[in-house]
């Protein structure tokens, strides 16, 4: 037995009327939250001398780190609300500190306010030793340094990464885009991301290189791996395009199409690649699921490629 309820039209309005009424006051709040935000933002700049290492945590805003081959000293501008960033000095080492145990937000309709910081560091050219980058929530990029080390994290936002050189580079998100440019990478280099799409142009990796992403399409362009890779993503396309491997290649998927270009005949290499629900496709020529091959003029130069479900298209430029 069915049972129909039937609402008097005076509660459909009344309904309409609170959700109408919600919708003001959370703007309305929204709007003076604002208000009040842009009063109390400040800003300060300073100037340090003979800065080698950097030290940076930030709740949440955005940070960066860039050259300036004008200027002799670095130069600090943090925009913030009042008091909640600790700057210091010391033995070398700038420290930014974030007070914020967490960020308070404002929602109102439509849009998200947080209580937002922003920091920028413009450094004179020389040769840095460490950069250390942690952010919960913004976006951080870095530019034109030449340094040792550099680690970033990031917990929600995108990471940019320009025309560096950089020994030993570790990359690591939880949700966010990663984009690195013109970037020269002497030692190992340590990508991680959970979340996100990936896209690299124009890089020189001399060392090992270890990718790991969880979900997203990642795409390489013109770039040379001069030792081993080994890269896996979960669920998202691989692209990989005009690559240079002087070493060996190990690249894993689970769900999505790997598509590999790179400068070399099929003869120097050392084949494997598989697919277990998709085709494989070398040079424009389909071979089943599976092309196999153990000629190679140099053993070290070795390209394996499997996915659990996706297509393998791999093409040889030549030399």
């Amino acid at each position: 037995m069915s049972i129909n309820i039937k609402f008097p039209k005076i509660y459909w309005s009344v309904s309409a009327g609170l959700i109408l009424s919600g919708i003001i006051c959370m703007t309305a709040g929204g709007v003076r939250a604002e208000s009040d935000r842009k009063k109390n933002l400040t800003r300060q700049e300073e100037v340090f001398e003979d800065i080698s290492k950097f030290d940076i945590s930030l709740a949440e805003g955005t940070i960066s780190l860039e050259k300036d081959p004008e200027i002799k000293e670095c130069k600090v501008e943090i925009t913030s609300i009042s008091d909640t960033v600790q700057l210091q000095s010391q033995d070398g080492i700038l420290q930014i500190r974030d007070k914020r145990k967490q960020v308070v937000q404002f929602m109102y309709f439509g849009f998200l306010h947080p209580v937002s910081t922003e920091i920028k560091i413009t450094v004179p050219e020389q040769e840095y030793q460490q950069a250390t980058i942690k952010i919960n929530t913004g976006d951080c990029s870095v530019s034109g340094l030449e340094i040792e080390e550099l680690w970033m994290d990031s917990d929600i936002g995108n990471c940019t990464v320009t025309d560096c050189e950089i020994q030993k580079f570790n990359l690591e998100t939880s949700t966010g885009d990663i984009e690195l440019k013109r970037c020269e990478i002497q030692s190992h280099f340590t990508l991680d991301s959970d979340v996100g799409k990936v896209r690299a142009e124009d890089l020189s990796c001399a060392g090992e290189t270890a990718i790991k992403l969880g979900t997203g399409d990642c795409q390489i362009e013109n770039t040379t791996f001069s030792g081993a890779v080994q890269a896996e993503n979960d669920v998202g396309s691989v692209n990989l395009r005009n690559i240079t491997l002087d070493g060996s290649l190990q690249l894993d998927t689970g769900t999505g199409d790997v598509s590999v270009s790179v400068n070399g005949r099929e003869e120097d290499f050392a084949l494997n690649c598989s697919s277990d629900i998709g085709s494989v496709t070398v040079n424009q020529q389909k071979t089943g699921n599976i092309r196999n091959s153990i000629s190679s003029t140099d053993q070290k130069k070795k390209l394996s490629i499997t996915t659990d479900v996706g297509d393998i298209d791999l093409y040889f430029l030549g030399n």
